[in-house]
């Protein structure tokens, strides 16, 4: 806040209760992530208790009373819309390349920026080889599958034999670390969904197959893999949301929006150069069926975010 002449205040690029003239300002709940804990709410003299003036983030807020980062379910409208001509100085990755609103703008401990997806292919084109990346440049060529009806408009179908799409190698597709998202729905419970590997055990970056007993998931480091499987089985001839997400050392598998399997794990993947494919893993798991809708993100997302993203279709 700035006095501009007189008594009369300038308010800009702040979140102030009421209605406030000024550029950039808006009047909505901050959202600290925990401005309330206190010792007796009904007690006139309460004392205020680990209150946490940070702004909740779904990608992240500093907790001064554990020394973590957390993630919550929201995000405050306060993050991104400080003053654009001022630098963002010392504030966490994601940043969004503009400066928090509130105290702690500008500093590590800023909360963190909402991330969009690395890539997002729909699989809506209904013609063609090619299947467009709707964020950037990762486009895949198509072989073989064939254009279908989809959970969210169109998807591929694959026929389990000799389909799949290679959307080619980018050491951006193997992040520290990573969720993906996507829908499927088997007609068979076997193959690769999505495959980044080589043909040796300890040659992984990422892969997703089915099979009767559930879903597997492993990932890889130099040296070393580790493999995660479901406790829940997807069926055949229905659609399925499915996600997996990597880093900070956990390792976690979702089905429909809910986390289903979870587990520990302590190396650091690495880019092996192997292309990145859907549908196809090596020649004898080759998936059947259709897929729709696959997501990267290049951060692990919250619960509540995966089950935002299981929830767009219901």
């Amino acid at each position: 806040i700035a006095v501009a002449s007189g008594h009369n205040p300038l308010v800009v690029y702040s979140d102030v209760q009421g209605t406030w003239p000024g550029l950039g300002n808006i009047a909505t709940d901050p959202l600290f992530a925990s401005p309330s804990d206190r010792t007796d709410p009904d007690d006139p003299t309460f004392v205020f208790l680990y209150e946490n003036y940070h702004l909740s983030s779904e990608t992240g807020h500093w907790n001064p009373n554990s020394l973590t980062w957390e993630a919550d379910g929201l995000t405050s409208p306060c993050i991104d819309a400080g003053d654009p001509d001022v630098s963002t100085l010392d504030e966490a990755i994601p940043n969004g390349k503009r400066i928090n609103m509130g105290a702690y703008g500008g500093t590590p401990q800023a909360s963190r920026s909402p991330m969009p997806a690395l890539a997002h292919w729909r699989f809506d084109e209904t013609s063609g080889n090619r299947a467009f990346d709707s964020l950037g440049d990762r486009d895949g060529t198509v072989y073989g599958a064939t254009w279908a009806d989809g959970v969210l408009d169109g998807a591929l179908g694959f026929d389990g034999e000799d389909d799949y799409v290679d959307f080619g190698n980018s050491p951006e597709l193997v992040p520290e670390a990573m969720t993906l998202s996507l829908w499927v729905r088997p007609d068979v419970l076997k193959g690769f969904v999505v495959h980044k590997s080589g043909p040796g055990a300890y040659d992984k970056d990422y892969e997703l197959s089915l099979s009767t007993s559930g879903i597997k998931v492993a990932i890889g480091g130099v040296g070393q893999y580790t493999n995660l499987r479901s406790n829940t089985k997807v069926s055949a001839n229905e659609w399925s949301h499915v996600a997996f997400s990597y880093g900070e050392g956990v390792f976690s598998v979702y089905i429909n929006g809910v986390l289903d399997a979870s587990k520990t794990y302590g190396f650091t993947l690495t880019d092996k150069h192997h292309a990145l494919s859907i549908g196809c893993g090596n020649t004898t798991s080759q998936f059947m069926g259709k897929i729709d809708n696959v997501k990267i993100y290049g951060m692990v997302l919250s619960e509540n975010k995966v089950l935002d993203l299981f929830e767009e279709v219901q």
